[in-house]
């Protein structure tokens, strides 16, 4: 015997009538409402659920430096340069991966004739899959201060170990350098 309370005042009618459907649902499937007072079992579209996140950082709050071994810059013998990169092994092959890449930097260009920098987000390495990638810059002036942040969902459809690579782009052959001063990358795996 099944057993539904109406609400206290409903909203036309003081009758509410559900048709329950005629055979039980199947595990972790939810109840759905036509509108017309039928019910039907559903499997959730919902999904959503973080399994878990890897990161990476500038630590501190201090800039990298310009130059010596621990400056990342990409400049014209080196137009596209690792910032770093992260690996995540989904727990499913339905999950998707939230790629997010967040980079603060500064632009060079000696002539004064514009300047731009970018910044790219890979699966693998760089010879791997581009997923994104981004610029910013202007027509004139010698600097130009970046602000990037660049995110991408990724349906790697694998529970193989998967390598993102977040990268610095010179951008333009009249760009001198482009300097990372700070970054963020997180990946996190979203359950179907």
């Amino acid at each position: 015997s099944v057993s539904l309370n109406p609400p206290t005042s409903a909203p036309t009618s003081s009758d509410v009538a559900f048709k329950l459907p005629n055979a039980d649902g199947s595990a972790d499937q939810l109840l759905k409402t036509d509108g017309s007072g039928n019910l039907g079992f559903i499997t959730s579209a919902v999904g959503g659920k973080l399994l878990q996140i890897q990161y990476g950082s500038t630590s501190g709050t201090s800039n990298l430096p310009e130059t010596g071994s621990t400056a990342i810059f990409a400049d014209s013998s080196n137009s596209t340069v690792d910032i770093t990169s992260l690996a995540i092994t989904p727990a499913s092959t339905n999950s998707k991966i939230l790629v997010v890449g967040d980079m603060q930097g500064q632009a060079y260009n000696s002539s004064g004739n514009g300047v731009y920098g970018g910044a790219s987000i890979y699966r693998g390495t760089q010879s791997g899959t581009i997923l994104r990638n981004g610029a910013q810059g202007s027509s004139s002036g010698s600097y130009f201060n970046l602000g990037l942040v660049l995110f991408v969902l990724d349906s790697p459809n694998t529970t193989s170990s998967q390598t993102y690579t977040f990268c610095v782009e010179r951008w333009s052959s009249a760009t001198n350098t482009n300097h990372v001063y700070q970054w963020q990358f997180l990946l996190a795996e979203i359950g179907a």
